[in-house]
């Protein structure tokens, strides 16, 4: 099989995937609105129940009358009761069912659930004969254009540094791979906290009724709700983002100069030689078909990364649901994870992230863009200046706040215009630092080549 082939099975066998993921999701959706039925059934029943006492009260008090429109009165309480009393028969049957109609959501969701595995697999099978044909044809246009550049010796400088590129897109090939493998992972993992949390929701809602008589079901609950997964952090997925469209342009603007590599010379400057022009010929056909396949599994890599952004916000809203869950029915539950012993290796990667290179790149570009643009540069030295008055007048606000102390208590020197005026200096006193850092924050946003600068900026 080709991999045109393959690439088109790959697109229909991934709808297959979206179809399934669809239909998973809206009987996951039902057996919510099931669980929550539960919730409100006992209440629906005692309003149903004194509805048709207060209809079967009113008729079996009024008197028979003989006129026409007493009759039709009647009718009319007589249908009111037999309505109350279906509906309340309809709240027992629903009650009485509940239990088969989450068993055969459970089942429902089990069957979706078995098939979306196996068309995951599919699909990640079919990714990996892609991945893999797509390495066999490489290897072979590589081993092709060596042997024909082994033939023959000192190969000027513009044929040489091609089969060296070559070997290198062939090694990002193989690293391409690798990624997809890790996203492919990464997607399954999400999905498979994502069904962990929302039966964990499914399971809180449909025992809140009985939390009350129960603490240790309540303790039980906040156990399963403290082994829930950590929310996923969005920041490493966009920086992975950034990162493969950057790839994916460096790559791309080496496809377009294909053309003019074409025109190869010698060292000295002079013509290639017809048998140098054939292996630089083969040698810029390979890296053309590399640079299309790297080209293609980045386009697939976006994709997918786009998928595992998807499935990470599903997991992030289904965690917020759990917590205000959480709140309503088990009236306490802790809003952050435990200390454990992982606690330092994760705040050591969260530091490594922040503090590192291309985001103190971006940031100190960010800084000298607001330093040199006008626009930024007044409201920053506006700022600065505020502060630098604010601390040279320091000593005299604490010498006011000394006086003041001192006139407080007295009779005839405590006026509640000191008191105003002690809140107003106060206020101007503490307000250089926020329009400093507000003063910072606005630089950094209006510095838009440096994205990185943004979440500094909102902080």
């Amino acid at each position: 099989m080709s991999a045109a082939e393959l690439e088109q099975r790959l697109v229909q066998t991934n709808g297959q995937l979206l179809e399934l993921n669809r239909q998973l999701q809206q009987e996951q959706e039902q057996a919510k609105e099931i669980s929550e039925s539960l919730n409100h059934l006992p209440q629906q029943q005692s309003e149903a129940r004194k509805y048709l006492r207060d209809a079967e009260h009113r008729l079996q008090s009024r008197s028979a009358a003989a006129s026409p429109l007493g009759k039709a009165q009647g009718r009319m309480l007589q249908a009111e009761t037999a309505a109350r009393r279906a509906r309340v028969e309809e709240l027992e049957l629903a009650q009485l069912s509940a239990n088969n109609r989450q068993e055969l959501s459970r089942l429902r969701i089990d069957v979706l659930r078995k098939r979306h595995d196996s068309v995951d697999g599919e699909l990640q099978a079919q990714r990996n004969r892609l991945s893999a044909l797509r390495q066999q044809e490489a290897e072979r246009a590589l081993e092709r254009t060596e042997l024909l550049a082994g033939q023959t010796a000192d190969l000027p400088q513009s044929v040489g540094s091609q089969l060296q590129m070559n070997r290198d897109l062939s090694v990002a090939l193989n690293e391409q791979a690798q990624r997809m493998d890790l996203i492919a992972s990464q997607q399954r993992q999400a999905a498979a906290q994502t069904l962990q949390a929302r039966q964990a929701l499914n399971t809180l809602r449909e025992q809140a009724q009985w939390i009350g008589d129960s603490p240790a079901l309540g303790e039980t609950l906040r156990a399963q709700i403290s082994r829930l997964p950590n929310l996923p952090k969005p920041q490493q997925l966009d920086s992975d983002m950034a990162q493969l469209r950057a790839n994916r342009l460096q790559y791309e603007d080496l496809l377009n100069k294909l053309p003019q590599l074409a025109q190869g010379k010698q060292d000295d400057g002079s013509p290639l030689t017809a048998e140098q022009s054939k292996i630089l010929t083969a040698q810029l056909r390979t890296q053309r078909e590399l640079l299309n396949s790297l080209l293609s599994g980045y386009d697939n890599q976006i994709l997918e990364l786009t998928k595992l952004k998807v499935a990470n916000g599903q997991l992030v809203d289904v965690m917020g649901e759990i917590r205000e869950a959480a709140h309503r029915y088990l009236f306490w539950v802790a809003d952050v994870n435990p200390l454990t012993l992982a606690f330092p290796m994760d705040l050591a990667q969260d530091l490594k992230r922040l503090l590192s290179r291309d985001i103190l790149t971006q940031l100190s570009g960010a800084l000298i863009m607001m330093i040199t643009s006008q626009e930024t540069l007044l409201p920053l030295f506006g700022a600065v200046l505020l502060v630098g008055f604010s601390i040279s007048s320091r000593r005299h606000y604490h010498a006011f706040l000394a006086r003041s102390a001192g006139k407080v208590g007295k009779v005839n020197q405590d006026y509640f215009f000191l008191t105003l005026r002690a809140v107003f200096w106060s206020i101007m006193a503490a307000l250089p630092l926020p329009v400093l850092w507000g003063a910072l924050g606005y630089g950094l946003r209006q510095a838009w080549p440096y994205p990185m600068g943004w979440p500094s900026a909102m902080a």
